[in-house]
């Protein structure tokens, strides 16, 4: 078993449950309330005005959901199916009794305006947004596990399952790099410093960048192709920071980031704008020294903190194993075991997945009844 792999999709399951209790804050409201996060938390007591944004501590969002999605059809199939994880997609949005919206947990209005057209018909390549947010990065992870020895089809694929959701090539570039730097951490040889990182990672962008010119598996709209290569170009200005702390590296991620053209100026370099957030966790999990410091760094650096969290998680995952991943983060993970097994496979082991359906509904409900307890709707 690759002890990496297992780590990088454990990693990923961890970082997006650490951050999940402040996604949405601002670093200085963190600092101010917190100090500094250092534990899960229990996002229900840290939104205690309003529990309708509560979630069950150490439950997983939908960063974990959608990337346990994607490794189980890679499991199954040996490859991206896209009417499969459409219909994935399309089953989790089905209303269930008590939960109108379906189990997809913490998903924006971009994601389900994809759900709304694939249920009704509308192909995969056609029902995706023209939106660079970094929704398509956070669940890449399986396929640069999956893929780590074969980068042509590590791209082919990255590019399929992301263009589901995603048209612009600053998200889908985003999430190719992603999966390359991920691929190549798993692998013999992998990278072991910053600036060898960021050249994998910018290499996998290039090739992204290759592969939406050929129109292969995909060619971007035509307004948008002008977009490609800027998640590139932010990556080639962060190699001029090696030894920069995680303040400077955000703040000329949301410089550059902020050039590309985003629908208003990126304040932050952790916000869900892909050239940034996605970025960010690329340049602070290769600077970490250890997997704690690489997920406390992006979420105390507040925003999108279940997606940075997540992300970073990936990586240092990969960089480190399985073993670097703090006991007491990972005992309160929801799904632990669950997860765990889709870890084992992508890692080479022969196991039998989980009915993932099926568990999410049953913690998504267990998550609406506590909220409505918390709230006094409830007994």
């Amino acid at each position: 078993m690759n002890d990496r792999a297992r780590g990088s999709f454990l990693g990923l399951a961890v970082g997006d449950c650490v951050g999940a209790a402040v996604e949405g804050m601002p670093p200085w409201e963190i600092r101010k309330r917190f100090v500094r996060v250092t534990e899960m938390l229990d996002p229900f007591d840290v939104w205690e005005s309003r529990p309708e944004r509560g979630r069950l501590k150490g439950l997983h969002t939908d960063d974990t959901q959608q990337a346990w999605i994607v490794a189980s059809v890679l499991l199954e199939d040996g490859r991206i199916v896209p009417e499969k994880v459409a219909q994935r997609y399309v089953s989790f949005g089905r209303p269930r009794p008590d939960l109108p919206r379906g189990i997809h947990r913490g998903t924006g209005k971009r994601f389900r305006n994809v759900v709304e057209r694939l249920t009704a018909g509308v192909a995969p390549r056609d029902a995706g947004e023209a939106t660079a947010g970094n929704g398509a990065a956070m669940r890449i992870t399986p396929v640069g596990l999956v893929f780590a020895d074969r980068p042509a089809e590590l791209v082919r694929e990255a590019l399929e399952v992301s263009v589901i959701t995603h048209l612009d090539p600053r998200g889908l570039e985003s999430a190719v790099s992603l999966a390359y730097l991920v691929g190549a951490l798993i692998g013999e040889g992998p990278p072991t410093d910053y600036r060898s990182c960021l050249d994998v990672a910018i290499e996998g962008a290039r090739r992204a960048e290759e592969s939406l010119a050929s129109g292969v598996p995909f060619r971007p709209p035509e307004p948008l192709v002008a977009f490609s290569g800027g998640f590139r170009q932010v990556l080639e200005a962060l190699r001029a920071f090696p030894s920069a702390e995680p303040a400077e590296q955000l703040a000329k991620i949301a410089d550059k980031a902020s050039e590309l053209k985003p629908d208003k100026r990126i304040k932050r370099g952790t916000e869900g704008f892909a050239p940034a957030s996605v970025a960010a966790a690329i340049a602070l999990a290769s600077a970490a020294r250890d997997f704690r410091e690489a997920v406390e760094n992006l979420v105390n650096a507040g925003e999108d903190t279940d997606s940075t969290g997540a992300m970073g998680g990936a990586i240092a995952g990969a960089r480190f194993g399985t073993a670097a991943i703090p006991d007491e983060w990972l005992k309160d993970v929801v799904a632990r075991g669950e997860l765990d097994v889709v870890a084992r496979a992508l890692a080479g082991e022969k196991e039998a997945l989980p009915d993932q359906e099926a568990l999410e509904e049953s913690w998504t409900r267990a998550e609406r009844q506590e909220a409505a307890r918390r709230s006094g709707g409830g007994c």
